[in-house]
C-alpha cells in the first residue's frame, strides 16, 4: 500500500477513498473488499487516524452496515457521499 510510506515520512492520517477515478476503469469495490482494505490498513498503521469514504454505489442499506463495521473495527472517520 503506496500510504504507508507517506506515513513513514510525517504524515498523520490515511483516506481510503476516491472510488470515482477507479469506476470509470470499471473498478467497482464491494463492502467486503472495503472492509477488507480497511482491516489491512489498520494492521499497517495501528496509530494513524484512518478516514473511509463509503461509496455511493453500495446500496443504502449496504452503506449503513459498512459504516458501523468499520466503526466497530476502528476506523476513527467515515464518510458517506
Amino acid at each position: 500500500m503506496d500510504f504507508y510510506i507517506f506515513i513513514l515520512v510525517g504524515a498523520n492520517m490515511v483516506e481510503i477513498s476516491n472510488f470515482n477515478c477507479l469506476y470509470n476503469k470499471g473498478l467497482i469495490f464491494s463492502s467486503d473488499q472495503i472492509f477488507k482494505l480497511a482491516q489491512e490498513t489498520i494492521s499497517l498503521l495501528p496509530n494513524s487516524i484512518i478516514c473511509v469514504t463509503i461509496p455511493y454505489t453500495l446500496s443504502l442499506y449496504q452503506q449503513i452496515q459498512l459504516t458501523l463495521d468499520l466503526k466497530f473495527i476502528g476506523i476513527h472517520a467515515v464518510l458517506c457521499k
